[in-house]
């Protein structure tokens, strides 16, 4: 998943295992490919109760990736991964932003958010502040937000919640406030 800017590799559950977010071979925000897969710190997923099996693909001729995670019981629910890039004031604009959409497709599927990210080449997790939309994650030079139409408890305490009719919309990037809502946003 990239824009131009920068690239995310995300794994077959739908886990963000690599992005260097402020370039290409720059410290990776998310680097749990080369930490041994750590289950700690350097990933961010949506992690389904029961999880079962996966499905993957790409929409299209687009750089939208779609993950599909399903149940033993067959409840789906669907990931939606993509980096923003569009006209603005004539030219092209690639902002640091990763756009996660989850949403039901079948049953009750239980899902939690569970999003670690790093500084300095994994030496340090920050630490969190919070808004009421928004979480922030201060390292020692950078800081990410990530800005949810869910309650942000969930994202913090990585509490587990049933998928509603709703998508679930989530952006990780700059530290920077929208002026519109999320969905006109994604």
């Amino acid at each position: 998943v990239g824009n131009g800017m920068f690239g995310a590799l995300v794994d077959e559950t739908g886990r963000f295992v690599w992005c260097c977010m402020d370039t290409f071979g720059g410290d990776p925000v998310f680097n749990c490919l080369v930490n041994n897969n750590s289950d700690k710190t350097g990933f961010y997923d949506v992690v389904l109760e029961d999880f079962h099996q996966s499905e993957q693909l790409y929409e299209g001729a687009s750089t939208v990736l779609i993950t599909k995670l399903g149940t033993s019981k067959d409840d789906v629910v669907e990931i939606r991964d993509f980096a923003p890039r569009f006209i603005h004031y004539d030219r092209i604009f690639r902002p640091f932003q990763l756009i996660r959409l989850v949403r039901r497709l079948k049953g009750d599927p239980r899902i939690s958010i569970r999003i670690r990210p790093t500084f300095q080449y994994n030496s340090t997790d920050g630490y969190q502040t919070r808004g009421s939309q928004h979480v922030r994650f201060c390292g020692p030079k950078l800081t990410w937000r990530v800005t949810t139409n869910m309650p942000i408890r969930r994202v913090i305490e990585e509490t587990p919640f049933l998928v509603g009719d709703e998508p679930v919309i989530i952006v990780f990037g700059s530290d920077e406030s929208f002026t519109n809502s999320l969905s006109q946003v994604a």
